[in-house]
């Protein structure tokens, strides 16, 4: 409009000169902004890990560089597959503890229960996600025992290093192609063997699945998912603002750049209003007079992110979005203690059997980290577990994620369950205590975890955290 003004009288002379200087400030704008929004932009956090000696380094031409192993087109990828299971196994759970219950008091050796509806869906979702953690933990120690006996890999990974040809690299592959991918036939024998678990464990006694037996070696793995699952956030938190920075910078305009950041900044300003908010709501409803593990809790919830927050605006690691989003899971965390501890006054919600907000934010956040976990080859948690497949058995990453799945189905069925708690167990006040203790730490190390990530660069200048 002002170049038009301008040049009103004479607007003819003008006018192609124009047109052209548009055309040119179009195409530099498709430039700079055509690149895939879907694949984030990777700016500050990656650095090329050290070669180890002997292999090719990554900045080596094309012909020299090693070259991954084929993939097979046939199959799904094995961790594909093992979260779909997960995921159908506990919806099949769910179906089974809220509408399944009366054909399930039939079964003799469940005769405890007395009919009681909670007791029973508790006992079969308890069932359901002590198959899942047994199954997972069995094809994780298949997987290791795989890694032990794969030798031809180890030849294989000998022969990348020494640069070998074609024909030799693909004998070596073989054998990584059906440790990443299930076939059909693979994937149908696990879904046998997991139906045998499961139909095998399905008639044993309840005190093989509560309090006596089974439920303390779940509710364990749970409380390293809360901790695993601090690190998929912080991870999620960390990529989705470099992902923004990155539209920031790409834009083509000063304008549009800032309002992609102020975007962050209003985000993580709404994220920890929020938690301050509800921590509020936690200290009137859960911190009565006279509950001060619970008072406790909750002033630690304020104060600790807080601090870290502090800690994380006068360094130069870390972002605000991080802080806010650390600072939402420990108001998670400090409600799901909060709400299991076993005494009326101070717990509200104890005389419910299914605490329905714990039920919904744990069961969001475990689908959230799964659909992380998985499906973000690039994400860190991949590169704790190794899915890049870098230079080692791929049955070690196999066995790693099918760890992760263990632990995930552990941490569902506790939030399923009110952590195994059945409202007429005796040792409900035992075990009520625990679990709040188990949250309590869990929460303590979870601020941590976050706030060593914003020291240990300082302390260690010279070391690569990447």
């Amino acid at each position: 409009i002002i170049i038009h003004h301008h040049h009103h009288h004479h607007h003819h002379h003008h006018h192609h000169h124009h047109q052209q200087q548009q055309q040119q400030h179009h195409h530099h704008h498709r430039a700079r902004t055509e690149f895939p929004l879907v694949g984030p932009v990777r700016l500050t956090r990656t650095r090329t890990p050290n070669p180890t000696p002997g292999t090719t380094p990554r900045s080596a031409p094309a012909s020299t560089a090693p070259r991954a192993p084929p993939i097979s087109t046939m199959g799904v990828p094995e961790r594909v597959f093992s979260t779909a299971l997960l995921v159908v196994t506990v919806g099949c759970g769910l179906i089974i503890q809220y509408c399944g219950t009366d054909t399930m008091g039939r079964i003799p050796t469940w005769s405890d229960c007395d009919g009681e509806e909670a007791c029973l869906g508790t006992a079969a979702m308890l069932r359901v996600c002590t198959c899942l953690f047994i199954f997972f933990v069995l094809l994780a120690a298949y997987a290791r025992i795989r890694a032990v006996f794969d030798y031809g890999y180890e030849k294989g990974s000998s022969l990348l290093a020494a640069d070998a040809d074609e024909s030799a690299l693909k004998a070596s592959s073989n054998s990584s192609d059906d440790a990443t991918n299930l076939t059909l036939k693979g994937a149908a024998s696990r879904i046998s063997m997991f139906t045998t678990l499961i139909t095998s464990l399905w008639f044993a006694p309840n005190a093989v699945f509560d309090d006596r037996g089974f439920v303390w070696a779940l509710r364990v793995a749970a409380f390293v998912f809360v901790l695993l699952q601090q690190i998929i956030l912080i991870d999620g938190a960390y990529m989705w603002n470099e992902t923004v920075v990155s539209w920031a910078d790409a834009s083509y305009d000063n304008f549009v750049g800032s309002r992609w950041l102020l975007s962050l900044v209003i985000s993580s300003f709404l994220l920890v209003v929020g938690a301050i908010v509800c921590t509020a709501f936690l200290f009137v409803y859960f911190g009565p007079p006279g509950c001060q593990e619970n008072q406790a809790a909750v002033s630690l919830a304020l104060v600790l992110p807080l601090l870290s927050t502090v800690l994380q605006l006068t360094g130069d690691t870390g972002s605000l979005l991080t802080s806010a989003v650390v600072w939402c899971y420990a108001t998670f965390l400090c409600y799901s203690a909060v709400s299991s501890w076993p005494e009326e006054d101070c717990n509200p919600t104890f005389a419910m059997d299914h605490d329905p907000v714990s039920i919904v934010l744990g069961i969001g956040f475990i689908l959230l980290s799964l659909a992380w976990t998985v499906g973000m080859a690039s994400s860190s948690m991949a590169q704790i577990l190794e899915l890049g497949g870098g230079g080692e058995s791929p049955h070690l990453s196999s066995m790693r994620v099918n760890l992760v799945l263990a632990f995930a189905a552990a941490y569902t069925g506790m939030v399923l369950t009110n952590w195994g708690n059945t409202s007429e167990a005796e040792g409900k006040e035992q075990s009520g205590k625990a679990v709040f203790w188990m949250q309590f730490v869990a929460l303590l190390l979870s601020i941590f975890l976050y706030s060593w990530t914003l020291i240990a660069p300082r302390l260690f200048p010279d070391r690569d955290f990447s």
